[in-house]
């Protein structure tokens, strides 16, 4: 399962700081490792993907809410809450079969005074993640301006980020669908990510996941 561990790895390390608020404003690149507190799945030899062990055990299981209970989304059949991606986001889940990946990172704009526009996130949570990834190919925006009549602007973004496992280097490529969404007071990031080589065929149904985020009352 080293493409599972490795795919759940790769977002720790390329945005373990992209979540902006703490005291900083502004952001800045790091090349450090996953946060030591975060804990990826074991892998096995056949590349076969399956859960983590902090995954739910319910497949498909139709709107997940966020940890704060300000957002949520719908996840389409095979799908499953995973809390094993990220440290700090308040939604998080994977389809292991087809090794597809989605995170929701919240912020209060009140904590980002020195980022004061939808267009402004996006641009320094982009430059996190690019700025981790090996000669990154940059696309968009794509044609989605709204998501559930909040503004909303997105990018694709397909790299290699290279790691240390066991004393052996990996390169893993992925593709990213990196979406922003602004609502009253939050910036609301959406990430999902995929092998580029499963992109295409997956394209769809991770649109359509990223078109159901809602911010409840």
């Amino acid at each position: 399962m080293r493409i599972r561990f490795s795919l759940s790895l790769l977002l720790l390390i390329a945005l373990s700081l992209a979540n902006c608020t703490d005291t900083q404003t502004e952001p800045t690149t790091s090349n450090s490792p996953a946060p030591a507190q975060t804990t990826s799945p074991s892998a096995s030899p056949t590349g076969s993907p399956s859960p983590s062990p902090q995954a739910s055990a319910t497949p498909g299981r139709g709107v997940l809410k966020a940890t704060d209970g300000r957002s949520e989304i719908t996840l389409p059949a095979g799908w499953i809450e995973d809390r094993a991606l990220h440290g700090e986001a308040q939604i998080q889940a994977s389809h292991p079969q087809k090794q597809l990946y989605v995170l929701v990172l919240s912020e209060a704009k009140a904590d980002l005074v020195e980022i004061p526009t939808l267009e402004r996130h996006s641009e320094v949570t982009r430059g996190i993640l690019t700025g981790n990834l090996t000669n990154p190919q940059v696309t968009g925006p794509t044609q989605v301006i709204q998501i559930n009549d909040q503004p909303a602007t997105q990018y694709q973004i397909t790299g290699t980020i290279r790691y240390e496992t066991d004393g052996n280097v990996e390169n893993i490529n992925a593709t990213y669908l990196h979406t922003t969404v602004e609502t009253s007071d939050r910036y609301n990031q959406i990430l999902v990510w995929t092998l580029p080589e499963s992109f295409a065929a997956n394209e769809a149904e991770l649109q359509q996941m990223i078109a159901s985020f809602k911010e409840l009352e």
